[in-house]
């Protein structure tokens, strides 16, 4: 199918599709590139315990919710509205 017919029918640009063949041409598939860094290790690693803290404590804010957490994480690094 023609990339400009193709575009039309998914609803996306040109441009995209050529950043898929691309992706395509140098690994070999089409997934997404990871959304982290690599290198960039998660501080919170067992989501079920972090489930139940953030239903706990949901009412805080992120640097309150930091302190409160029993493992070595920071508060966002973003400032609080």
């Amino acid at each position: 199918m023609p990339k400009t017919k193709a575009s039309q029918v998914f609803h996306v640009s040109r441009n995209t599709i050529n950043l898929w063949l691309q992706r395509k041409a140098q690994t070999g598939d089409f997934l997404p590139k990871p959304n982290h860094r690599p290198g960039n290790n998660h501080k919170i690693t067992d989501w079920h315990k972090f489930k139940a803290f953030a239903q706990e404590h949901g009412d805080k804010t992120s640097a309150q919710m930091a302190e409160l957490w029993d493992d070595d994480i920071s508060p966002t690094p973003y400032p609080e509205p």
